[in-house]
């Protein structure tokens, strides 16, 4: 008998900055949601990864802030020599969601928004989307796993990436925070152990 094949991606993104107004949504307002730096997914084929992809973006009429810089290390020098253009990255990255049945990051609703950004202001894309069966938020599944209080002591958070790390394996996560690949293989170990049915048929 053939064992069916669940196509999973795992991905994360590194911004120039964080939204002005997170409630809005990218298509509304133009300058309100972040540009995309780098891009990092890799697809699974049941708990197996068959591809690993990451790429820096070449900031073609936008530019990376300082600030953004000394957060994930890349600089507008950088990027400009080395990036690729944003719909190289935009159309591979596509092509592997829409043959994928889920798509999985930390905190998933800022990534989406900033792509679908990219696809609508940079690029020219009209009504963004992307065709999978399930979208899983490891931030959301943890918020209710740990229950860390706000400071507020009303409701939970949602865990950074680094409490939950620490959470799940009970030390400090691995040096090189706010990498897209590096976080791309921390989400891919706290999946493992924590929920390694995401990653099965």
């Amino acid at each position: 008998m053939l064992r069916a094949v669940a196509r999973t991606i795992i991905f994360d993104t590194e911004t120039t900055g964080l939204p002005k107004d997170k409630t809005v949504p990218p298509q509304y307002k133009k300058d309100n949601w972040p540009d995309l730096v780098s891009i990092c997914w890799r697809v699974y084929e049941n708990d197996v990864c068959v591809a690993s992809n990451y790429h820096v973006i070449k900031p073609e009429g936008w530019k990376i802030p300082a600030e953004s810089s000394q957060i994930h290390g890349i600089t507008d020098a950088y990027a400009n020599k080395h990036g690729i253009p944003l719909s190289d990255a935009i159309t591979r990255f596509l092509a592997d969601v829409t043959t994928s049945h889920r798509v999985i990051a930390h905190n998933i609703t800022f990534d989406r928004q900033v792509i679908f950004h990219a696809m609508f202001w940079r690029l020219g894309m009209h009504g963004c989307s992307w065709d999978c069966l399930s979208e899983i938020c490891t931030g959301l599944l943890a918020t209710e796993e740990l229950q860390l209080p706000f400071r507020s002591g009303r409701g939970f958070k949602m865990p950074s990436l680094k409490e939950l790390y620490v959470a799940t394996f009970g030390q400090d996560e691995p040096a090189g925070a706010h990498n897209a690949e590096r976080d791309v293989d921390v989400v891919e170990k706290i999946i493992r152990k924590r929920w390694p049915i995401l990653l099965s048929p």
